[in-house]
């Protein structure tokens, strides 16, 4: 068999494996793992720890975090430009009839290939785009607030802290769903229909 790792498609249960093999390292030397966290690494290291007390940390001992996040950048540009194809997916029907619902697509089709994001709402061409850049940005700026007010994004609970048996991250993550659920099923719809 012909195995081109670039283009090829990997099993599903690679993530899985790979990402409890990072979590183990990272427990056997004492890390802990969030994207959120990242950010308070750049901001302490721009100074930003000379006028506000929560940058004012070690951050030199931060440092690997920002290689995930180098990974993240890197794994982006690779899929845009050496995987193409994977700029579009099949969605589930029931999937495609929500967003149908909400007008981001045209019609329901089972074999029909969409973009990743529907560009009704992300082409800067789009009559809509506007509002929903205003929105997007209003969203950046909620989760930035809310994972700190959280201590962490989906990521640290999600992956760090439950793997590390934490009670707050399971009470966290618990109300992480209920707001991705509202969200889904009120907010947006809302929005989107009112734009």
């Amino acid at each position: 068999m012909d195995f081109n790792i670039l283009t090829d498609h990997w099993h599903w249960s690679f993530t899985g494996i790979m990402v409890g093999a990072m979590m183990l390292l990272l427990t056997l030397f004492g890390k802990f793992f969030g994207l959120s966290s990242t950010y308070r690494v750049l901001c302490a290291i721009g100074g930003a720890g000379k006028k506000v007390a929560f940058f004012r940390f070690d951050w030199k001992d931060q440092l690997w975090n920002l290689f995930f996040v180098g990974g993240i950048i890197l794994g982006a540009f690779l899929t845009r430009h050496f995987i193409p194809e994977s700029q579009e997916t099949t969605l589930s029907e029931h999937t495609q009839a929500f967003m149908f619902r909400l007008g981001m697509i045209e019609k329901v089709d089972a074999d029909q290939l969409l973009p990743f994001a529907p560009d009704k709402l992300f082409n800067t061409t789009s009559p809509l785009f506007p509002s929903a850049a205003l929105i997007l940005c209003f969203g950046g700026f909620l989760s930035g607030f809310g994972s700190r007010y959280a201590g962490g994004c989906t990521s640290g609970h999600f992956v760090s802290g439950l793997s590390n048996l934490q009670i707050p991250s399971l009470i966290t993550l618990i109300f992480f769903l209920i707001g991705g659920i509202l969200s889904t099923s009120f907010f947006l719809p809302f929005l989107l229909n009112n734009l």
